[in-house]
């Protein structure tokens, strides 16, 4: 169980020399076991996502899963 909170953002240019800017920031649930199940319930499967979580970020994984549609049960560390 990995649990991650994935954060990505846009950038209109990047170069390896100048500080990149970035506007838009989008969060979305990740890790192995998170990442299988959201796949899986798109496709139509049964599933559960088990995963241990807490404090802020781990709340917001949590509702970011239960706003996928997947049922889960979040395991409080």
């Amino acid at each position: 169980m990995n649990p991650a909170l994935d954060i990505t953002s846009d950038a209109e240019v990047v170069r390896h020399t100048d500080k990149i800017r970035c506007t838009g920031a989008r969060y979305d649930p990740g890790g192995g076991g998170i990442n299988v199940a959201r796949v899986a319930h798109t496709l139509g499967a049964r599933v559960s996502a088990v995963f241990p979580a807490g404090g802020p970020a781990g709340a917001m994984v949590a509702d970011l899963v239960a706003q996928a549609g997947v049922p889960l049960q979040r395991i409080g560390i």
